[in-house]
């Protein structure tokens, strides 16, 4: 990655909180993800979220698919 594209960097907000941002957002974001304004064809289209759930009352088998 260019030391270019990061620069100084500027401060900007994101979700309610103040970060720094490269000083060439599009040429940054193009260099990581390629064409990033194209989404993704629909059968890549994944959550990369996962979700665990913590629960003393209950056992382990009743959130997943193992019976």
């Amino acid at each position: 990655m260019p030391k270019s594209y990061l620069g100084e960097g500027s401060k900007g907000e994101f979700e309610g909180i103040e970060i720094m941002l490269p000083a060439d957002p599009d040429k940054y974001l193009t260099n990581i993800y390629g064409d990033y304004m194209q989404p993704p064809p629909v059968e890549k289209r994944v959550a990369h979220h996962y979700c665990t759930v913590i629960d003393l009352e209950k056992p382990y088998t009743e959130y997943t698919k193992v019976k």
